[in-house]
């Protein structure tokens, strides 16, 4: 069990009958850059990220926007066209869609809104791919921590990006 500052409820939510996850270079590449700015942020410089100025939020709400968009215009344009394919799991617009809405649900019942950090503990797979749109559909911010850490190290990582809620693999 981790523990840390704060309360933290712990959902799993995928099993890795799903491994890993691969496709289509630029959205995930907008992704990482999104993840790299909101985790550079809020992680690395913690003193900083409390105290960003309104334009830089502006900017990563914007980033974030542009991601849920393509999403969005992908759903509209394709929806049941090969969206996501790793190690031939086949996910199509429409199921990333629909499945990360649920999510989404799922994580704003247990209370996750604006600005709160949600930590996810998964794998490379399509269900990290799926918490990361869920995460930003509720304007929360997106932690994706390393599987290998372990410890002490895991529970500092944990409790120092201040997530209420780790998203894990059963």
């Amino acid at each position: 069990m981790l523990a840390g500052p704060g309360a933290i409820s712990t959902v799993i939510l995928f099993s890795q009958q799903a491994p890993g996850i691969a496709h289509k270079l630029v959205l995930i590449s907008l992704c990482l850059v999104a993840s790299l700015i909101v985790w550079g942020c809020f992680h690395l410089a913690p003193q900083i990220g409390r105290h960003l100025s309104q334009t830089s939020m502006n900017i990563s709400s914007r980033v974030m926007g542009l991601i849920l968009a393509a999403l969005a215009a992908r759903v509209a344009a394709d929806p049941d066209g090969d969206y996501l394919d790793f190690h031939g799991d086949q996910w199509t617009a429409r199921r990333m869609d629909e499945t990360s809405r649920r999510v989404a649900a799922a994580l704003a019942a247990m209370g996750v809104g604006p600005g709160d950090r949600v930590a996810s503990l998964i794998e490379n797979s399509p269900a990290q791919v799926v918490v990361f749109f869920a995460t930003l559909r509720l304007g929360a911010v997106a932690v994706p921590v390393n599987t290998a850490y372990k410890g002490e190290f895991l529970r500092h990582q944990i409790a120092d990006c201040g997530a209420g809620v780790v998203v894990v693999q059963d």
